[in-house]
This record gives structure tokens, sequence and C-alpha cells, in this order.
């Protein structure tokens, strides 16, 4: 891909493309990730999606900290887990060691989540907008007599990890979120993933950079729009472990739950596919995807349309696929951030997979949708045609 490409909508004259609905709608945000956001400003000038969130590890030093290794394993939206090794000899009852994020732009959060593998003695969490002064930062665990120390070892277990939550009071935006740790049971600790919720009534754009699957479809107000989620029968899903994984594990912005590729029981007479409708028409810039740790699918297409409705004859255009028809075989594919050559109009997204080829877990499949441009006035349309039929138009943003 040419990184320094102008961007361009090519307009069929006779075609005009409106805009719809989706493109100025404002959502409830009930899934978004606050530390998975892409820099949608560089992809106007790049045409490449990329995260701009940070994760970075911290050791204390008397009233300041120690910047040590970026670790945005963190972050990936999947199960891979950040690390930090203490020393050797070092005593790990008492070893403390911090976990920084930092946010695309200050944020107000309504609430946090860490997970990990081990249990920590003890946890805090602050927020803060200058990490050079300290004093200006907010302590989010509340407890005076221990210094905003809580009890980790009380953490509950969710899928396999421990979790530790903060509800966040205040309106205040922040840019920057730090969970200190004390004590471990081993030279070491593993964070899996880490979540930043807004408030329940933040006002976040479906093109304003984050998972367009996190704009949840509220059941108690199907009107207000959203996304839902992968109907039942076999035009929406097929395949994967066993023939009855649900493929709603991939978009239910849960980095902890996934979804396995293959079928062992040779049971699925199409290959793995899921069908996903999106209740709009959007324009789709690319997807990520994260794969459970050391895991991989070994092949995997991202099919669309902008139908209306969707039946076994619905004629699905690819925007990305690993298969080669060259050589007739599918390449292996792992955690990604695709950035599609241009962006499609889309109401429904079709997710397949080779069958029988591989035992890889997809934790979660993200969308990341641009404006779409607006429709070309009568006057223009009709300019176009006198010029012969076919313009290019520098897409307007």
């Amino acid at each position: 891909m040419n990184t320094n490409r102008t961007f361009v909508w090519l307009v069929v004259v006779g075609v005009v493309v409106t805009a719809g609905s989706a493109a100025a709608q404002t959502l409830t945000p009930s899934y978004v990730n606050l530390f998975r956001h892409v820099d949608m400003d560089a992809y106007k000038q790049t045409g490449v999606l990329a995260f701009d969130s940070a994760a970075q590890w911290f050791l204390p030093d008397n009233d300041a900290w120690v910047a040590k290794h970026q670790d945005l394993r963190a972050i990936d939206g999947g199960a891979n887990h950040a690390q930090y090794d203490f020393a050797g000899g070092s005593n790990y009852a008492t070893n403390e060691v911090s976990l920084r994020m930092t946010l695309a732009d200050a944020q107000s959060i309504g609430s946090l989540a860490y997970y990990t593998l081990e249990k920590s003695n003890l946890y805090r969490v602050w927020a803060f907008n200058d990490p050079a002064d300290m004093n200006t930062w907010t302590l989010l665990t509340v407890n005076p007599a221990t210094g905003g120390w809580l009890d980790g070892t009380a953490a509950p277990t969710v899928s396999g990890f421990y979790e530790y939550t903060v509800n966040v009071a205040g309106a205040d935006a922040y840019k920057y979120v730090q969970i200190d740790f004390c004590g471990m049971p081993n030279n070491y600790i593993r964070v899996a993933e880490a979540i930043a919720r807004p408030k329940s009534d933040a006002e976040i754009g479906l093109t304003s950079g984050y998972n367009l699957l996190s704009f949840r479809l509220d059941p108690a107000n199907p009107d207000a729009g959203g996304i839902g989620s992968v109907p039942a029968g076999s035009l929406y899903r097929n395949g994967w472990r066993y023939g009855n994984d649900d493929p709603n594990k991939a978009v239910d912005g849960n980095p902890l739950t996934y979804l396995v590729q293959e079928d062992p029981n040779s049971t699925a007479t199409l290959p793995n596919h899921f069908a996903l409708p999106l209740n709009d028409l959007y324009a789709l810039a690319g997807f990520s995807a994260s794969m459970y740790p050391s895991q991989s699918w070994s092949g995997i297409a991202f099919l669309y349309t902008d139908d209306e409705e969707i039946d076994e004859d619905t004629k699905w255009k690819t925007a990305y696929t690993t298969w080669d028809p060259d050589t007739e075989t599918w390449g292996a594919f792992n955690t990604s951030i695709i950035t599609f050559d241009e962006p499609v109009l889309a109401r429904y997204i079709r997710v397949e997979a080779p069958l029988r080829t591989g035992n890889g877990a997809l934790c979660e499949i993200e969308l990341f949708a641009v404006p779409i441009p607006p429709a070309i006035p009568e006057p223009v349309t009709l300019a176009l045609l006198a010029m012969g039929g076919l313009a290019m138009l520098r897409r307007r943003t």
C-alpha cells in the first residue's frame, strides 16, 4: 500500500452515494474501551490505521517513577499479557511496580478494569494529566488509612483472570491512568488486558476512532440504532469449533472471550463464517483482529455488502483476504490492524475462515468507520455527465 497517497472517491455519473444517518450519529458507547483508539487525523494524512494509546511499566523511586519498557499487550484487545519481571533475589512480597496507560486524548472515565494472571497483595489506581506533578494526581482508590492501597487478594476470578475494578466518580477528564501493584506471589506480574469505559452518558462519535462494534443496539430501545448481534441460522453463521461455537464472542467487546476456528467433527458443509448486520450504512476504513496468545487462524476473508437485506444469493464483496489466487493457498492470519485500500460502504459484514485448517482462537474483531461522503448536488452530477462520465472527487473530511 502507498502510505502517502491522496484519498479519492470514485463517483460514477448517475449513481449518487447518499450520506447514511450513521455518519453523524452519536450512539450509546456501551462497550467502548478508551484504551483502544485509532488516530483518525493521521489516517487522513497517511491512509493507514494505527492505534495511538500507550502502556508502559514504571518502578517507584521515592516520590517519582522510573520509566521501564512499553508493553502494548495490556491494551491489545486480546488476552496477550503484558509482563514485568523483577530482579532475581528481590522480595516479591513487597515489590512494587506500576502500569501506566496514556489515552489518545483526555477523557472522562466511568470505570476501569484490569485482568491479571497473578494476584497482587495490594493495588491502587491514579488518574492525572501532568505526570511530572504528583500533587495534581487524583487517587481513584480512596482508602485514607492505607494511602489508597486496596486488598488485591480479594480480587474475583473472571474468565480465568483476576479482576480489579474501579468506578470513577466525577466528570474530570484524564490523559493518564496508572495502577500500582504491591506484593506478588512470584518474581513477575502479568496483565492480560486493561479496559477503560466511558461515562454512561458520554457522547462519542461513531467515526472518532473507537471500535464501531462498541456502539451496541439496546434491546429496550431498538429505534435508537446501534450494532446488534450475530443472528442464529446458517445464513449468519456456520462451522466454528464443534460446529456450534458462538461468533458473538468475537464481536462482544469482551477481549477475554474467543471464537475458535476449526470444526474438528467435520460437521460443517461450508467454510467457517459469520455475518453481522450493522443496522445502518457505514463507511469502513478497516478492522483489527486480536488473537489468543501464540495462536493464529490459517486464513481470513473480510467481506461486505451494502444491500438492505442478505440471502443465499447475496453477492459479497471482498475488502481483505489472505487467500492467494495464484498459489490457491491461504496465508496465516495473526493479531493485526488492517487498512482497506479504500473505505467500503457496508450494511453487513461477513468474516470467513478456512475449514479444518487450524485451531486458532480469535478474541475480538473491531471495525473503524469514517464519515460517509456527502451526497453530490444535482448540478454537479450534471456537470460530471457533460464532462464524460467519470470524475475523481477528493474526499471531504
